[in-house]
């Protein structure tokens, strides 16, 4: 029963230890200003919702921008390839 303890002991360490490099890299390299103006305790706190701006952070992956690339990709699709209303080349330029 103790190495059951001690195997379950350090699995949460080693999880934790992944657990906090994966936050610190969230805050360094990937903030995300867009869901930091929705959460009202990053714009109290002044901080990115990655490093620590929010009083609840989730630690699981967010789809947060799914809906507005599937908006723009049908909207490319609309506009280039269907009606034909601008090249790729116009909208490249913008």
């Amino acid at each position: 029963m103790h190495s059951d303890i001690s195997s379950g002991i350090s699995w949460i360490s080693r999880s934790e230890v992944i657990n906090i490099y994966l936050k610190k890299t969230f805050a360094n390299y990937l903030p995300v200003p867009f869901l930091s103006l929705l959460v009202e305790d990053c714009i109290v706190n002044g901080k990115d919702y990655n490093s620590g701006g929010a009083r609840y952070n989730t630690t699981y992956i967010q789809g947060v921008g799914l809906g507005s690339i599937t908006d723009m990709l049908t909207s490319v699709k609309y506009h280039v390839y269907d009606k034909k209303n601008y090249t790729w080349d116009e909208v490249l330029k913008h």
